[in-house]
């Protein structure tokens, strides 16, 4: 059983116009230090600093690399690094 996901696919995830559930964003995490969690990521071209991560994602992260984010209130947490195959 192949766990190929075509990233095409995820694309009405992050478009609320197309129907889809617009909860999640991508954002590029250029600066990670693994010791205080401390972050830079930029969403939507600003640079948003120390997001909360969830506890999961953190042995995944290496700047630079693309996550994806959840929002919460005023904020994003980040849920984790996306890969593709």
């Amino acid at each position: 059983m192949s766990s190929y996901v075509d990233p095409a696919s995820l694309v009405p995830l992050f478009d609320p116009s197309s129907g889809g559930a617009g909860q999640f964003q991508m954002g590029r995490l250029t600066a990670w230090n693994g010791t205080t969690r401390a972050n830079t990521v930029n969403v939507l071209t600003q640079n948003r600093t120390n997001l909360p991560v969830l506890s999961s994602a953190e042995a995944t992260l290496a700047a630079p690399c693309t996550v994806l984010l959840v929002p919460v209130g005023p904020t994003y947490v980040i849920v984790g690094r996306i890969r593709v195959p």
